[in-house]
């Protein structure tokens, strides 16, 4: 089972040591860090994250120091707390190897057979690699649970918990894009090519905004955008652009795809330019409210006969 072994102290034990003679296997690749009390805490995480090692392995004086201080704060650094720390005794005492356990140590190797301390150190990677999985199992399933299957955006929860924090800078815009006539795609041509159509549409948006602004698929063909620091023509500029990117979008059947905006706004833009003809909502108006007015606005744009941008007040043919 290989591994990397970061030790911490004076170097590997000597020559005829049980310890030494597991570390000695091809297996095993050790880093030193300092020399016995010298092992300062700044240079371990540095090693730690550098190596990022498999076990820390304290022994010699470094594992006795101050009562085990050193051990204590290894276990309380973030980054390498999880990291399985064992301590190397030289003896056997049963007191020693009680404190070490105490102070946050996974294990106290007294010296032992080699196949036990091989099976002692076999034991501890497999716990880490399995705690390992399942962190990266929780990360994976967290992450997809706010994320839209098919497009990768952002979902709907996503935008629940994003769209406060953005309204409390104090100029939050909300752009809804809804795509005209896609039923008709799925009728005709199948939901395969339907799915391709929402999967380019979400590129296109992508594309065509600001790492910080938040896009999120909300509905089967709809779309949210929340935006900040926008002047009311930029965010009219933007929208616009948007809606042609779309209506560029070429697919293998002659219907256009196009789609619908909509959008309204709360507060002031960051460039301190007032935000009329477009929508203002005042800060005790809710994230609910702005959201309605971007759908009204939406349906103000499809009512006009599509492939427009319409805002809560603003009415400007396009």
């Amino acid at each position: 089972m290989s591994a990397r072994v970061l030790v911490v102290g004076e170097g590997l034990p000597p020559e005829g040591d049980p310890l030494r003679a597991v570390f000695s296997d091809s297996s095993f690749e050790t880093e030193l860090v300092g020399a016995g009390c010298s092992a300062s805490l700044e240079a371990l995480l540095h090693a730690a994250r550098a190596h990022q090692p498999d076990i820390i392995l304290l022994e010699g004086d470094a594992a006795k120091e101050d009562d085990y201080n050193l051990c204590k704060q290894i276990k309380s650094l973030d980054g390498i707390s999880d990291i399985p720390l064992l301590v190397f005794s030289k003896g056997n005492d049963v007191a020693e190897r009680i404190r070490g356990l105490s102070a946050g140590a996974d294990d106290v190797l007294p010296p032992l057979d080699r196949r036990e301390m091989r099976a002692k150190l076999q034991a501890q990677l497999t716990r880490k690699r399995h705690r390992d999985r399942m962190r990266a199992k929780l990360i994976h399933s967290m992450e997809m649970a706010y994320r839209d299957p098919l497009t990768g955006l952002s979902n709907r929860r996503a935008m629940d918990d994003c769209l406060p924090d953005m309204l409390a800078e104090g100029a939050l815009a909300i752009l809804i894009a809804d795509l005209d006539r896609f039923k008709r795609v799925n009728d005709s041509h199948g939901h395969d090519m339907g799915d391709e159509v929402l999967v380019k549409t979400a590129r296109a948006l992508r594309e065509n905004l600001r790492q910080s602004d938040l896009l999120c698929r909300i509905g089967g063909d709809e779309f949210l955008v929340g935006l900040t620091g926008l002047s009311s023509e930029a965010l009219w500029g933007l929208a616009e652009r948007l809606r042609v990117s779309i209506a560029s979008l070429r697919f293998p059947f002659a219907e256009r795809i196009t789609a619908s905006l909509g959008i309204a706004t709360s507060g002031f833009a960051a460039s301190g330019i007032a935000t009329s003809g477009i929508a203002r909502a005042e800060k005790r108006e809710t994230l609910a409210h702005l959201i309605k007015c971007a759908d009204g606005a939406l349906y103000r744009a499809k009512d006009s006969g599509g492939n427009r941008v319409r805002s809560a007040e603003r009415q400007k043919e396009t």
